[in-house]
């Protein structure tokens, strides 16, 4: 309740009943707690306030003017000529936290999922009117972010495409010769990573569609598996910083697969997701559900069969293995566990940390001699990594080697190349002639030093050092020699293949020159 002033009004605050305009007699009563009035209407006990409006906010002088407090309080303290310039508490605060939320469901409706549906998505509209309420104040921005993550449902597809969220990109496959701009691929308008607060998520839908594509030339099966493997392993760091991450609902479609035994299905399954067991930990709802069969058809609203859950994105015809198969409720229980588990999440594999390393030097490679590598279930990449997943030492290394070869082989051809041109190089100074010599011994003496400057111009073309483009070599060891330790020497040109019993030369290397070196 506002205080009584300290020094009464000249002029009676009640109101006329005739003409219902202020009375202009002078006040003569001052009841506490009331406005001062007249004698005449000494009955009218008004409520008084004194104007709190922040006239200098430097010096923190109010207005404090007295006036007619109406209505009452939660209303700020204002007098009618600052009363549309509000400042003070927010009331809204002194609301419970619960009654908050139950506020915020009048803005945005619980249950809505963010997808890539056609345009004019009402759910899209909802949030970006909710979207300002994060911006009022500190402490309403969080709760009301809390509520937006925990409320909507972020729907994830990932394809041969990449991955998305409401048509905007999280993630997109890179080929070897687009290693030097991280950006190139994902177009930057549309890029999520730095626009969507990972940690705050609560609910995912992952979808992951695979497209059978056996009409293109060089498709295979195998390989596309494992292209969405990786796939699933690169948008695991986007999904492990959720800090409370409620619910997970992984549903794999397999578009134009019919010829799948129920085996082969479940072995897809098990190969796409299960990076997601090794990553994710605390989730409070984690649902894996069985493989479906999918059209190529996107945005339809119906299912064929009525034992099928509504589409996300893309229709669905049943499942490729029946839900009550014993193989794979096995598995289903498997990874519901390891992703709700509060266990450490394990490090990676030593066969894992080579492969990462030996990654990188493919892509720097297949940069340059892209058009050479083999493709499909051969290419080196690919083979190494079906060998880490079998945890195959030998096959990995096996892949590496023959990496190595090619790269030897690539080195050899780019040499011989450039010893041609400096044959070329060479003809062209054995061309020059003197034009004009004053005497004999000035021509002699200019003979002389331009054939000394045309030695050493030529020793520097002929002969680059070999630390500058040194060929992959192993270090000439006998048995016991570690299989990554390679020499810095170009001159072996040799390729060591890793074994049980030691290091065995695979390639006896020689100089693009014509030079033998000797270990």
């Amino acid at each position: 309740m506002a205080s009584t002033p300290a020094a009464a009004a000249d002029i009676c605050w009640g109101t006329s009943k005739k003409t219902n305009r202020r009375c202009a007699n002078k006040s003569k009563v001052a009841e506490p707690g009331s406005l001062p009035t007249c004698h005449q209407h000494r009955d009218q006990l008004l409520r008084p306030g004194i104007c709190q409006y922040m006239v200098d906010p430097k010096s923190g002088a109010r207005c404090k003017r007295l006036f007619h407090f109406d209505p009452p309080p939660p209303h700020l303290e204002l007098c009618p000529d600052h009363v549309d310039t509000p400042q003070g508490p927010c009331f809204f605060l002194r609301l419970p936290v619960e009654l908050r939320m139950e506020i915020f469901k009048y803005l945005l409706p619980a249950g809505l999922t963010v997808t890539s549906p056609p345009v004019g998505s009402r759910a899209l509209q909802r949030i970006n009117e909710f979207l300002p309420l994060l911006l009022t104040s500190k402490q309403i921005g969080a709760e009301a972010r809390d509520y937006l993550y925990g409320s909507t449902t972020f729907h994830l597809e990932l394809s041969q495409k990449g991955a998305t969220i409401g048509d905007r990109y999280l993630y997109r496959p890179r080929g070897a010769e687009e290693r030097g701009d991280p950006e190139r691929g994902i177009v930057k308008d549309l890029d999520l990573r730095q626009q969507l607060d990972f940690s705050c998520v609560k609910n995912y839908n992952l979808e992951i569609i695979v497209q059978n594509a056996n009409h293109l030339d060089g498709w295979s099966e195998e390989v596309e598996m494992y292209d969405l493997r990786d796939s699933v392993s690169a948008i695991l760091p986007y999904l492990a910083r959720a800090r409370h991450l409620h619910r997970l609902i992984v549903r794999v479609v397999f578009c134009r697969f019919d010829c799948w035994t129920p085996s082969q299905a479940l072995e897809n399954l098990k190969l796409i997701t299960q990076p997601l067991t090794t990553a994710l930990r605390n989730t409070t709802t984690p649902i894996l559900e069985p493989p479906w069969k999918g059209s190529g058809n996107t945005y339809i609203n119906c299912s064929s069969a009525a034992d099928v859950p509504p589409p996300w994105k893309t229709q669905l015809f049943g499942p490729l293995v029946p839900t009550t198969d014993p193989h794979f409720l096995t598995y289903q229980t498997f990874f519901q566990n390891a992703v709700a588990s509060a266990l450490a999440v394990p490090p990676k594999s030593p066969i894992a940390r080579m492969f990462s390393t030996f990654k990188n030097v493919y892509l720097e490679g297949a940069a340059h001699m892209r058009h050479v590598l083999p493709s499909g279930a051969a290419n080196y990449l690919h083979r190494a990594r079906v060998a880490r997943e079998s945890a195959d030492a030998d096959a990995f290394f096996a892949a590496r080697n023959d990496y190595v070869k090619q790269w030897n082989t690539h080195l050899e051809a780019s040499y011989s190349e450039l010893a041609r041109v400096n044959a070329l190089v060479f003809g062209m100074f054995g061309e020059d002639v003197v034009t004009s010599a004053p005497s004999p011994w000035d021509a002699a003496a200019s003979v002389a030093a331009r054939s000394v400057a045309t030695s050493l111009a030529l020793q520097q073309l002929a002969s680059p050092p070999l630390e500058e483009m040194p060929l992959l070599c192993g270090n000439g060891a006998g048995n016991g020699a570690d299989e990554g330790d390679f020499c810095g020497g170009a001159h072996y040109g040799g390729i060591v293949a890793a074994h049980g019993d030691g290091a065995t030369w695979l390639a006896a290397g020689y100089h693009p020159w014509g030079v033998d070196h000797q270990a």
